[in-house]
């Protein structure tokens, strides 16, 4: 077939596609016009149906002391009318009504369910004066007054910092609960979770199980998929990625500049839901300084059904370490954690909050490393370790890199760097 024969054929599915699309279109704009010309049929006989019925509207435009025409005085057409627009009046105070019940039993079954909530976390907050090991004793997360004063007028005090909250996280939802961590289950889940780095930075230095490497848009994509023995498909996925810059400036300088704007980047919910391929609302819950603050994000699951949210405990590590080519050479390395806190509070709180509709995530962690190599290059690493399915592990390695891209559009300015 020459390349005229290849044009007509391509013309003739091309034309006998639009002529089928316009044919549907048609269909459609049929069904919509018979839809509405029925609507427009049932007011109009429900309203030939209030006129005949010879109800008389209450004269409201007319008072016999002004000598204004009665309702029963005007001409056939005005009086008509005047059954019209009254007719109207009332159709759109009906919907109005309507729509004000729909939102008020919306209201009252929050309100419900924010009084069963309620009534839960005060029998779970309770603490009672001899109970030491509870998370929320006095003598575990409160200093004493004095030292022989163990009474109960200082444990009020820390009772009323140490409960929960509710808040309204997402529009259009029942307020969420959040009991505050103590500093010491965030100092526990820091420690592992910078534990969790150093063993994920010499697996993929030693190029232990299984580790996969390949280059993209100048970074280095690693990644290990450890199958979990007896787990049904679950798999331990571990992503690295890192890219060496070039700076205009001390690297020093440039190094802190993008760790306080990536902070930013973390902290901000505007700026974070930027480097997101969906949108994440995120609320800010809880801070512990200037560099440790707990979030709780919420992002739609794939298939539209459910919310994934989890919390998310963001802080600050400064250290000096040994890179991979580096031989026995100390380098300045500063390192923001995301991790999910948790802990025995917390899971009964969800199970007395459990709702299909949300799938919290409990297990995971995520860094971004800034290391300066020397005075003119500054090496980025970014790892994420998390549980999941194969599918999923592929899903996420993608899409972790699609958020560095979008990271490094927003927070590596040019004029940063040398070319």
């Amino acid at each position: 077939m020459d390349e005229r024969e290849r044009k007509r054929a391509y013309h003739r599915e091309a034309m006998a596609l639009f002529r089928q699309r316009k044919k549907e279109r048609l269909t459609d704009l049929k069904s919509l016009h018979q839809r509405l010309e029925a609507q427009v049929q049932e007011r109009l006989a429900l309203r030939r149906a209030i006129l005949l019925s010879g109800l008389v509207v209450e004269d409201t435009w007319s008072n016999a002391s002004t000598g204004v025409l009665g309702p029963s005085d005007r001409p056939r057409p005005e009086r008509l009318a005047a059954f019209q627009n009254v007719f109207c009046g009332l159709v759109e105070q009906a919907e109005v009504l309507r729509e004000e019940n729909r939102a008020l039993q919306q209201l009252v079954a929050n309100h419900t369910r924010l009084r069963q909530l309620v009534h839960h976390e005060l029998k779970l907050l309770y603490v009672r004066e001899n109970d030491a090991s509870s998370p929320l004793s006095t003598s575990s997360t409160c200093s004493t007054a004095s030292s022989d004063d163990d009474s109960a007028p200082a444990q009020p005090n820390c009772l009323s910092e140490l409960r929960g909250f509710f808040t309204y996280f997402v529009e259009n939802e029942p307020p969420f609960y959040f009991e505050p961590f103590t500093m010491d289950e965030c100092q526990k889940t820091i420690n592992a979770g910078y534990k969790a780095v150093r063993h994920l930075r010499d697996t993929f230095a030693m190029r232990a199980l299984g580790m996969q490497e390949a280059h993209c848009l100048g970074w280095r994509a690693q990644r290990s998929l450890q199958q979990l023995p007896g787990s049904d498909g679950l798999a331990v996925s571990r992503v690295r990625f890192t890219k060496r810059i070039r700076c205009s400036e001390s690297s020093e300088s440039t190094m802190e500049a993008l760790v306080q704007f990536t902070w930013k980047v973390l902290t901000t919910p505007e700026l974070y839901t930027r480097i997101q391929r969906t949108r994440h609302v995120s609320q800010l819950l809880q801070t512990l300084g200037d560099y440790m603050s707990i979030f709780v994000r919420n992002a739609p699951h794939p298939t539209g059904d459910a919310s994934i949210r989890f919390l998310n405990l963001l802080t600050r590590v400064d250290d000096v370490v040994a890179i991979e080519d580096g031989g026995e050479a100390k380098h300045a390395q500063t390192t923001l954690l995301m991790l999910i806190p948790d802990s025995e509070r917390h899971q009964r709180l969800r199970e007395l909050d459990h709702r299909s509709d949300i799938l919290w995530m409990t297990e995971g962690s995520a860094f971004i490393s800034f290391t300066q190599i020397n005075d003119d290059v500054i090496e980025v690493d970014y790892g994420n370790v998390a549980t999941c399915i194969e599918a999923q592990a592929k899903y996420f390695l993608i899409e972790v890199g699609a958020q560095l891209i979008r990271w490094e559009n927003l927070v590596i300015p040019p004029r940063l760097l040398r070319f």
